[in-house]
């Protein structure tokens, strides 16, 4: 009877374990997901200076707080602004 019983506890403190890392994991790849849509890095105010990342909200500047910028401007290539000046 104690046999069986250790038996089950263990099988129950495994699983729970399994189903903590999976859900773990999966709001890990959610929460990345998210940071992966902040749009500073492609706006032309951000420097991309550790001490001053944005020009306009510097105290937002690559947080998920970025997603809803009313600011955001995106960079024009630099490429293909010189090479319309020289025509």
């Amino acid at each position: 009877m104690l046999h069986l019983l250790c038996f089950t506890v263990t099988w129950i403190a495994i699983l729970g374990f399994l189903w903590s890392t999976f859900v773990s994991f999966k709001k890990g790849v959610t929460h990345v997901k998210t940071l992966h849509q902040i749009p500073c890095a492609r706006c032309q105010f951000f420097t991309g200076s550790y001490y001053l990342k944005c020009t306009i909200h510097p105290q937002i500047a690559l947080t998920e707080e970025a997603l809803s910028c009313t600011d955001y401007c995106e960079r024009c290539d630099r490429n293909s602004y010189s090479s319309a000046r020289s025509h």
